[in-house]
């Protein structure tokens, strides 16, 4: 049975991680997480779209747990344009293919900070003479 509408937000530029719970498998019985079954978890703009970022079992980033699976994503899979995409996980059991989950993967504004080397300070530090100051 497909779960839908299956929010989720993250912040653009994020590391984020989806623990998705699976009590059932696609014929009815218990979640079996020893059963080899595939998993394919994807984000894409639209669902009529290819992929923007894909998860699937014996890969980074995707792994089966005894309860259900968790997707793994990098700042680079979260880094688009804010807005509203689609995501979905399907099941793979031999012939059979089934939905699991469907549902808005929305895309918050952010300010995009890239690390950089920051030596640490050291002696005495101050504000250039020209720096803003905030009133007090």
């Amino acid at each position: 049975m497909t779960v839908t509408n299956q929010t989720v937000r993250v912040y653009r530029g994020d590391t984020h991680s989806l623990t998705i719970t699976m009590d059932v498998m696609a014929d009815g019985s218990i979640f079996d997480p020893t059963l080899d079954v595939g998993y394919y978890w994807w984000m894409a703009e639209t669902k009529y779209d290819d992929p923007l970022v894909e998860r699937s079992t014996g890969a980074p980033g995707l792994e089966v747990l005894p309860t259900g699976i968790a997707i793994t994503l990098c700042s680079a899979d979260t880094d688009f344009r804010p807005g509203c995409y689609y995501h979905e996980l399907k099941v793979f059991d031999g012939d059979d293919v089934s939905t699991a989950m469907t549902g808005f993967f929305i895309i918050r504004g952010a300010l995009q900070i890239k690390p950089t080397t920051v030596a640490p300070a050291s002696g005495d530090v101050g504000l250039s003479p020209g720096a803003p100051t905030v009133g007090r």
